[in-house]
């Protein structure tokens, strides 16, 4: 049975109809508000990881909610405390506050800070595409939480020059798992790229230079666009020399589709549904492969730290931020100063000056 409701919030008053089932204000599923808005988050981010953590952190939350009665869309209705939209407001930011605090690990009560804060980022933005287009009866509950003032980059480490020289001079080189290697972290440190991006590169995001320099384009990046970098022809060299030794090969003839990262040995892995190994030889290299990699070489498995290693080499070698703002391709110019100003406050250019005094 349908009832004759009404939005009455901050934005507009709207007739609305509520159901039995609960459904959008315009009478379309739930389900299909969900499935929709994790489709935009991936075709903006190019990121099944996103879309993945998106999706889940929704349909989890639904399924919270409906443990308690409730849903991720409600109507006022003709009883105590529900004739307001504020009400449910309230109560989907208590229930929110509460899902986002608690661990789904087994032994663990609480979790971490930020994940909190991102799983409150996620709803609100679930909220706010909702409202945005006409299919929630009041506007984002997760704006009545308080959440917790992050500094921006407040995580953000680099690693030093001599850091990273020794970890390059450690890799052995003359085997083709210490050139992969070699290679891989030269180009993270070296265009400052998402590790998602590097990942995903093939033989036809190069291109040469009658002298050999190579162009590298990024084509999965944030909000589905594409930029290009011309490596220093050191680093175009090493990378030619190792994709000709993986291939054995002119790199002019290797496959456009061949990827640049691979596994190189049939190694011990879980079997697929199909008893296929889930890793094999000439696989593409995984995220999460790197992100060891980067662990082992690097001593951080954060593999952030190589796109922030460029950062601050770039500011030190006499980089503006507007050079910075174009190499790492930030739309917003803001968000490249406060990532300069982040790195730049790292470095005490008055120590020595300190230390002496102290008589050091």
């Amino acid at each position: 049975m349908e009832t004759a409701l009404t939005r009455n919030d901050a934005h507009t008053t709207t007739a609305i109809t509520a159901y039995e089932a609960p459904r959008c204000q315009d009478g379309s599923p739930i389900e299909a508000l969900i499935l929709n808005f994790v489709k935009d988050k991936a075709a903006k981010s190019q990121s099944q990881k996103t879309a993945k953590a998106y999706f889940d952190t929704v349909t989890s939350f639904r399924s919270y909610l409906q443990e308690r009665g409730y849903d991720l869309i409600m109507y006022s209705r003709d009883e105590e405390g529900w004739t307001e939209y504020t009400f449910i407001r309230s109560k989907l930011a208590d229930c929110a506050s509460d899902f986002a605090i608690k661990s789904k690990k087994p032994g663990k009560t609480l979790v971490a800070e930020a994940t909190r804060d991102q799983r409150l980022a996620i709803l609100s933005s679930f909220y706010q595409y909702a409202d945005l287009r006409r299919k929630v009866p009041f506007s984002n509950p997760i704006t009545m939480i308080e959440r917790s003032p992050v500094q921006a980059y407040a995580g953000a480490v680099a690693l030093s020059e001599e850091q990273v020289q020794q970890a390059l001079a450690k890799i052995d080189r003359s085997t083709l798992l210490g050139q992969r290697n070699y290679t891989l972290l030269l180009i993270l440190l070296n265009t400052g790229g998402r590790v998602g991006q590097i990942q995903k590169l093939t033989r036809g995001a190069l291109y040469l230079s009658p002298s050999r320099v190579v162009t590298v384009v990024f084509r999965h990046m944030k909000g589905n666009k594409a930029s290009e970098q011309v490596l220093d022809p050191r680093v175009s060299a090493v990378l030619l020399t190792y994709l000709e030794t993986l291939y054995d090969q002119p790199v002019e003839r290797i496959d456009a589709a061949a990827p640049l990262w691979t596994v190189l040995t049939d190694i011990p892995s879980p079997l697929r549904k199909d008893g296929v190994p889930l890793y094999q030889k000439g696989d593409p290299l995984k995220y999460g492969a790197i992100r060891y990699l980067c662990q082992q070489l690097l001593g951080t498995g954060k593999v952030h730290t190589t796109r922030h290693t460029f950062s601050l080499a770039m500011l030190e070698s006499g980089a503006t931020t507007d050079d910075l703002q174009e190499q790492l391709n930030h739309s917003d110019p803001k968000t490249t100063r406060t990532y300069a100003r982040h790195f730049q406050r790292q470095k005490n250019k008055h120590a020595a000056a300190v230390a002496t005094r102290f008589g050091l």
